[in-house]
């Protein structure tokens, strides 16, 4: 399958933001995508969706019942495993620069734990380092990475 085309009765694992401040616009379209196309959707909160830990437990409350209507399962990270290998999937990379902000390595895995971590965070083409796959739109001329293409990443690593 093409890079970029939507797949029919797939699960799609969403692990960049929905949005920057446009939730609702957001969650509606993407209702819309999984209606029309039959996916089963997961979540890897981003640190500008309103269910992320960052935000106060009023807003995540406000907003989970929304998530929760579009995504079939919301989790911090992910770990998928093919064979003996053990990937993270996490809407951060790790950040192992000691300049990074104390927000954003507050929520970043660590590293030595996987084979592979794969992120949506960076919203740029920039290898971070090894290990680390990014799936941000940016960093694929804003389209979707199908398995298969991930599968072939990840060997890479």
């Amino acid at each position: 399958m093409p890079t970029g085309e939507t797949p029919t009765r797939h699960t799609f694992c969403y692990l960049t933001h929905i949005s920057v401040h446009e939730d609702t616009y957001a969650l509606e379209k993407l209702a819309e995508v999984k209606s029309a196309r039959n996916l089963t959707m997961i979540l890897t909160p981003g640190n500008h969706d309103q269910i992320h830990p960052k935000f106060q437990p009023a807003v995540q409350m406000e907003w989970m019942g929304a998530f929760q209507n579009v995504f079939d399962l919301i989790s911090l990270n992910l770990q998928i495993k093919q064979g003996k290998k053990a990937y993270l999937f996490n809407h951060y990379p790790t950040l192992m620069d000691r300049t990074a902000s104390k927000n954003a390595v507050r929520w970043a895995p660590h590293a030595n734990r996987w084979t592979g971590i794969v992120h949506g965070h960076t919203h740029s083409s920039v290898t971070l380092m090894p290990g680390h796959v990014n799936v941000a739109p940016e960093a694929h001329d804003l389209q979707i990475i199908h398995s298969s293409t991930l599968w072939d990443l990840l060997d890479q690593v």
